[in-house]
């Protein structure tokens, strides 16, 4: 969970007296979900103290009424982030897509292609998936559970709404099929790269611990491109480029 989602669960709140929320009707109650029982969240110190990105693992960010309710901030967002190319081959098992060595060799093209400068790092997920395909893989990035298994915290529902200035006229409920139909035009495979080298540690121990990875090898190159906002580490002696994908919607 990152982004918005306090400040729409607080919005939700001050305001759930007055809202008819598609798909929920009238607010009632607001829980977060835990590994015991769901805790209700009863004011804006609850939802500061409790509502918290604590598993990527949860799909469900609240419990509206005891419906799993993913939160999304609107005007581009994430979808999904950080997916690693050792995930690839069992997940598309798990989403029982056909070909799969074909779609792992097409993401291991685009990626040398943005390595190489072939291509813009925003790809389209057309030239991968199909559209049913796609559908069922944001499906269960986003609503279901992580590319490893289900979630206990699924969502049933979506609601969106914009980093700022939310009200009743910006904040939108919708079932996944609903929130597809808005997104799927605007969603891409967003290549990114880190390096083991760069000055950010965090970013750095994240590079070298995907580029450990026998299954990642392919996405991981020795010569260093580009150049991280915070610069280089010049003391740092493994100099290389890792790749990772993320899922984005430009709305």
């Amino acid at each position: 969970m990152t982004g918005n989602e306090q400040s729409i669960a607080a919005f939700l709140l001050k305001n759930k007296s007055k809202l008819l929320i598609n798909h929920l009707g009238k607010i009632k109650t607001i829980h977060t979900p835990a590994n015991n029982l769901p805790i209700e969240l009863k004011s804006i110190g609850d939802i500061k103290d409790l509502l918290k990105p604590d598993s990527a693992q949860k799909k469900a960010d609240i419990l509206i009424n005891y419906k799993g309710v993913s939160l999304k901030q609107t005007g581009g967002s994430k979808a999904f982030n950080k997916f690693q190319r050792k995930w690839a081959k069992s997940f598309f098992q798990i989403l029982e897509f056909k070909n799969i060595p074909k779609k792992i060799f097409d993401l291991d093209e685009a990626v040398l292609d943005f390595h190489h400068g072939k291509c813009n790092r925003d790809y389209p997920w057309s030239k991968i998936f199909s559209t049913d395909e796609f559908k069922k893989l944001l499906q269960h990035l986003m609503m279901l559970g992580n590319q490893h298994a289900a979630s206990k915290h699924q969502a049933e529902l979506i609601i969106t709404a914009p980093k700022r200035n939310i009200s009743s006229d910006n904040i939108h409920c919708y079932t996944f099929d609903e929130y597809f139909e808005v997104i799927q035009d605007l969603s891409c495979l967003a290549i990114r790269r880190i390096w083991t080298n760069q000055d950010s540690q965090s970013e750095s121990s994240r590079a070298k611990s995907i580029a450990k990875v026998a299954e990642n090898q392919p996405w991981v190159f020795d010569e260093v491109v580009g150049e991280p906002r915070n610069g280089f580490n010049p003391y740092e002696k493994d100099r290389r480029t890792v790749y990772y994908l993320d899922i984005s919607v430009k709305d």
